[in-house]
């Protein structure tokens, strides 16, 4: 229970803006974390839109709030696909481990495993390539799963599901 309300309480951040957004008066106050090296930028888009004055006040996270902070992710455009899905199950915290690459890895293994079939990924990297400008960076979730998949069929000798074509 005291996990699951950690957990919650991290992911308020994300669901309820009620604490980080305050005005009243013409004044708002917005508070939240950014990287270090986003900030000057952060700023100048703030000149560029607001045109009335502001205040930017920078802090290290406490100990005690480095649970709430999430990392900056920067990942390749092969692993971004990979990185939206790990989202789905939560964002890493300051200092923890970021596992989208053990994720892409297990995942196109698992994948290649379960669908093992030469033409089945011959036909999924197809649909990766082809519609490559509709599925942007997700392609490469098609071309990988594919690739895996025809290396399995190979193992497992199976085209179409024809297993007899492949010793």
């Amino acid at each position: 229970l005291q996990r699951a309300a950690q957990l919650l309480e991290a992911a308020e951040p994300y669901l309820d803006l009620n604490e980080a957004a305050r005005a009243q008066d013409g004044i708002a106050i917005l508070q939240g974390w950014l990287p270090a090296d986003a900030l000057e930028s952060a700023r100048e888009h703030l000149h560029e839109q607001l045109s009335t004055p502001f205040v930017i006040e920078t802090r290290r996270p406490r100990i005690d709030e480095r649970h709430l902070v999430p990392i900056p992710l920067k990942r390749s455009s092969i692993l971004r696909p990979f990185g939206m899905l790990m989202q789905q199950y939560g964002v890493p915290r300051f200092g923890e481990f970021d596992p989208t690459a053990l994720f892409a890895i297990t995942f196109a293994v698992m994948f290649g495993m379960m669908f093992g079939d030469v033409g089945h990924g011959l036909v999924f990297i197809l649909i990766g390539l082809i519609a490559r400008k509709y599925l942007n960076e997700f392609s490469w979730l098609f071309i990988i799963a594919g690739s895996m998949a025809i290396v399995f069929g190979f193992l497992y000798g199976s085209i179409f599901g024809l297993e007899h074509w492949l010793q």
